[in-house]
């Protein structure tokens, strides 16, 4: 399930922090709880998991869009974007159970949102949901795709602390990312899913990276890269499916991975 929200800007000339993709997920997370406050803390604190342990929160969201020219880097706050907007838009895609989702896209008519650090922050209500159709996707046909928002795909060695966010056009990316969707497959209980099925390959890179700063001015503070790019994906359609709401590469429900079909 995927929605298109669009918002009421409340105020005027208001500054908006370039690293919003937490404080959005938050935000997603408080409205779920609104409805059920055990489906989301299942979704926050363990949601779906492999035997391995993996575990995948199964939702991803757009960054916000703004009418052309109302939304600007600040001259005078850097690091915030500065809105004169009074609408915005996202999307929002879930991988849920078809009778749940008119109760889930319900739980967010009319909420209000503060997307902003404790420095500045955009005041949100939202003024409409549009259910967007998902597309036709058959077994056996490739599908050429854009990223939405960037991907994110990290990389733990044994001799390096951290996990390392490797580049698309990475040697083993490819295999990465196929192990990803596995792994997705196998959370949900799809266990019959063929490997030798699953074909993914990047097709063009873009020029635009993006770091985004996770609970910025925390002690939890995390810098992530992601990658925008095209790729070609041949998969079943449920699997493919299931990456359509919810997303490619890892920390989905962070906002990086969304995706959309350029040509099918």
């Amino acid at each position: 399930m995927r929605l298109q929200i669009e918002f009421e800007i409340l105020g005027k000339a208001q500054l908006l922090p370039f690293n919003y993709q937490y404080p959005l997920s938050s935000w997603i997370y408080k409205v779920i709880a609104t409805g059920n406050t055990v489906f989301a803390e299942f979704l926050h604190n363990e949601g779906y998991a492999t035997q391995e342990g993996k575990r995948f929160k199964l939702f991803c969201f757009s960054g916000l869009r703004f009418p052309k020219g109302l939304a600007r880097k600040s001259d005078k706050e850097q690091g915030y974007l500065l809105i004169k907007s009074q609408k915005a838009w996202m999307d929002i895609s879930f991988y849920l159970p078809e009778q749940l989702e008119p109760f889930v896209a319900g739980l967010f008519k009319q909420q209000e949102v503060y997307v902003g650090d404790k420095n500045h922050a955009v005041k949100m209500k939202v003024a409409n949901i549009t259910m967007i159709n998902e597309p036709d996707l058959k077994k056996g046909k490739s599908i050429v795709c854009k990223t939405k928002t960037a991907v994110v795909m990290g990389e733990k060695n044994e001799d390096e602390k951290h996990e390392q966010y490797i580049p698309p056009l990475s040697l083993n990316y490819k295999g990465l990312i196929e192990s990803n969707i596995l792994d997705k497959c196998y959370a949900v209980g799809m266990m019959d899913v063929n490997p030798d099925e699953i074909d993914f390959n990047v097709e063009r890179v873009s020029a635009k990276t993006v770091l985004q700063t996770i609970k910025a001015g925390t002690a939890e503070e995390t810098k992530v890269r992601a990658f925008h790019y095209d790729f070609k994906l041949n998969a079943p359609k449920e699997v493919m499916n299931l990456l359509y709401a919810t997303g490619i590469g890892s920390m989905n429900s962070l906002g990086f991975g969304l995706w959309d079909i350029v040509k099918n």
